[in-house]
């Protein structure tokens, strides 16, 4: 009940204001959502953040000239980073902790202010913190299917922003720093994680 009333919070706060003005960088997303799809996939090549977010606001927001409803697409995934948040956070810590921090990532100014921001940023949390919980459920239990969402998770991230790479290379350090913790033969898992590469 808390996590979901934590996530209600969430949405509220990173509910599009109609006063707040357009930003140079929402403008970029605008224009290259309004493009084709073929367009796009073109003229991301040229630029500096892949085409996955574009391709969501293209199709979520049909001509992509609707400010709000832009901004409306990074409100609700920052409000659904919330629940899988506290996912993981419950993987590392008792129910108390993962609630507590849950409810700074709500709060959060850095992830408010992106969960109503019509660029990338939230999507990019979201898969973030999904191949970071598919990441410790795998190492946790070793089980394949994690493995594998976590593989498609990190996937996905990467075409949404360029600098994702640095995650999957944070939880491949993790791996490192724990190798012989970890459930199961460290050197049949290492191998697992480079085919999930």
């Amino acid at each position: 009940v808390l996590v979901v009333l934590i996530t209600l919070l969430a949405f509220a706060l990173r509910f599009p204001s109609p006063d707040r003005q357009l930003e140079y960088d929402e403008v970029i997303s605008m224009l290259f959502a309004q493009k084709s799809l073929a367009q796009m996939v073109q003229a991301t090549a040229a630029d500096t953040m892949p085409p996955l977010y574009y391709g969501m606001l293209h199709l979520w927001s049909p001509g992509a000239d609707n400010l709000f409803q832009a901004r409306l697409l990074s409100t609700l995934l920052g409000a659904a980073t919330i629940p899988v948040f506290y996912l993981l956070a419950r993987r590392l810590a008792v129910a108390a902790t993962a609630v507590a921090a849950t409810a700074l990532l709500a709060a959060s100014p850095f992830h408010v202010f992106y969960g109503h921001y019509a660029r990338m940023y939230a999507l990019l949390a979201l898969l973030a913190i999904l191949a970071t919980l598919f990441f410790i459920r795998w190492l946790q239990g070793g089980r394949r299917r994690d493995l594998a969402l976590f593989a498609v998770s990190a996937a996905l991230s990467l075409y949404v922003h360029n600098l994702a790479f640095l995650l999957i290379l944070g939880l491949d350090a993790l791996f490192l720093a724990g190798y012989r913790r970890w459930p199961g033969d460290g050197v049949a898992r290492a191998k697992e994680l480079l085919v999930a590469h």
